[in-house]
């Protein structure tokens, strides 16, 4: 599901009878139940702006890694040059792998929830260079395994049989590890 905001950009002068409109985006987001935006665009996080508590928080998409925690690092260290949270409120979260953050109330006519998702769409773009080169990282690894060169692999009989192989030997009856 896409949601899409318009902000408009203009001052109030220029916006009466102008049907220009703001910036828009598209993001890979779902509004749950109690009506947090959870959005899924990121190849590491999940992120989710809960506007009730006026909270941002990341989770690991799968395990909990240091590109996890670097993206979590990357997107808190852009939201507050942005002006968006507050760095003091920074901190990991409840649950293994998040992090979260306070976002400060508007002191304008400002909608928090377009400006947050607005800062987010930017710091998702500014990031597609590293899915690309994760992505290709990854199809050069399963290509590499799947599809070997010829110095890489051996066709099956090719490799002489032999008593003893490897490294682990037995002595007495055990394991020699």
């Amino acid at each position: 599901m896409t949601i899409e905001i318009e902000i408009d950009t203009a001052p109030e002068k220029e916006r009466k009878g102008s049907t220009a409109s703001g910036p828009s985006l598209e993001l890979n987001a779902r509004r749950s139940i109690d009506g947090n935006i959870m959005i899924f665009d990121h190849i590491d996080i999940d992120i989710v702006y809960m506007p009730a508590k006026n909270k941002l928080s990341t989770y690991a998409k799968s395990m909990m890694s240091d590109s996890v925690y670097a993206a979590q690092n990357r997107l808190f260290d852009h939201l507050h040059k942005s002006g968006v949270v507050s760095p003091e409120t920074v901190r990991g979260g409840n649950v293994y792998g998040s992090m979260e953050a306070i976002v400060p109330e508007s002191a304008g006519t400002l909608d928090e929830t377009k400006v947050i998702l607005l800062s987010l769409s930017k710091f998702l773009e500014e990031e597609k260079p590293y899915f690309m080169y994760e992505k290709k990282l990854e199809d050069q690894e399963t290509e590499r395994i799947t599809e070997p060169e010829p110095e890489d692999s051996t066709e099956f009989g090719e490799v002489p049989h032999a008593e003893k192989k490897g490294s682990i030997g037995r002595m007495r009856g055990y394991w020699n590890v």
